[in-house]
């Protein structure tokens, strides 16, 4: 069974309130594993670019294929699973006990805690 992906609008003291269905955070069992954002091109024309963010280490290497774009956030979103599940297939459990523990070391290194998700 494939993890459940859940999306979230990020919340930044960056983006204003007008802006907040532009930037989507995508978790999956409560650690950030990557974005969907709604970009403006030249010419005026969008586009949704997702990009999966995982820190797996050596699990990672050899890893293609972990950003694209989409002309719908549905597109971009159904695009960012079929490579999620690539790429965590492609992990393993190891590699995403990498991720998570580099989530936390970032955490503790700049004092403050990681956002829950759960």
């Amino acid at each position: 069974m494939a993890d459940e992906l859940i999306l979230r609008r990020q919340d930044s003291r960056f983006i204003p309130d007008w802006e907040r269905d532009k930037f989507w955070s995508v978790i999956c069992r409560g650690e950030n594993v990557g974005a969907i954002v709604l970009q403006t091109l030249a010419g005026a024309d969008t586009v949704w670019s997702w990009s999966i963010q995982l820190h797996a280490g050596r699990h990672g290497n050899g890893l293609a294929g972990q950003s694209g774009q989409a002309d719908t956030r549905e597109a971009a979103m159904a695009e960012f699973r079929d490579a999620f599940d690539r790429t965590m297939a492609h992990l393993g459990p190891d590699g995403w006990a990498h991720h998570v523990e580099h989530m936390a070391a970032l955490a503790a290194r700049s004092g403050t805690k990681p956002p829950s998700y759960s």
